[in-house]
């Protein structure tokens, strides 16, 4: 059987030569749980991958992101991968995305290196 393929996006916040990242370390969620993660999420029906990115952004970290610059997709085919033992439910085609110009809101980030 053929897992579904679902569309998403990843927004990576570049400032000073450092990137932002969502602080998953005291969190539950079955696989960010204790890491550091960029911030997206999936597209919505009828949605823009664009606009998927600012609207994920400031659902997540309350950042309001402007210009940003398309890098290109990557699918994850998950057909064979299990995450703590289950296997997966869906493909990701996964759309990453840069930017530099942004209104920061100090709630979930944190600069790395």
């Amino acid at each position: 059987m053929s897992l579904p393929w679902i569309k998403g996006v990843i927004c990576l916040l570049h400032k000073n030569g450092k990137t932002r990242l969502g602080d998953y370390r005291a969190s539950t969620h079955k696989i960010h749980a204790g890491k550091y993660s960029p911030n997206g999420g999936k597209i919505n029906p009828g949605e823009s991958s664009y606009n998927a990115a600012v609207r994920e952004e400031m659902e997540e970290t309350g950042t309001t992101v402007r210009n940003l610059v398309y890098r290109g997709r990557v699918n994850f085919n998950n057909e064979k991968r299990t995450v703590q033992g289950k296997p997966m439910k869906i493909n990701m085609a996964v759309d990453y995305w840069d930017c530099f110009d942004f209104t920061e809101d100090e709630t979930k980030q944190r600069e790395v290196p």
